[in-house]
């Protein structure tokens, strides 16, 4: 299982205000007033894709810049091993 719900108890909304992130969607978005659904998979894998997307992550991925990545995710470099090792295991299985 890649979602951990144990991992997600109290979700957030991307430290970004319901207003921002109403703007950023273009169709109505029940995580505004129903916070709870990013414990299921389907929105948490919504707003991490949303997230990732409104940071334009792709392009430091695709120059393999964890750092960049870690520090626009957590502010800082917190998680960047674990993010490192997850990307070497994935590597290994797709070769």
């Amino acid at each position: 299982m890649l979602l951990n719900p144990r991992k997600i108890r109290r979700p957030r909304l991307l430290a970004v205000s319901s207003e921002s992130l109403a703007r950023s969607w273009s169709v109505p978005n029940p995580l505004l007033t129903h916070t709870e659904l990013l414990e299921q998979a389907e929105w948490a894998a919504k707003s991490a894709a949303w997230f990732w997307n409104s940071r334009n992550l792709n392009a430091s991925a695709d120059a393999g810049d964890f750092e960049l990545i870690t520090r626009r995710i957590n502010g800082g470099l917190n998680g960047l091993e674990e993010r490192e090792a997850f990307y070497r295991k994935a590597l290994s299985v797709l070769s």
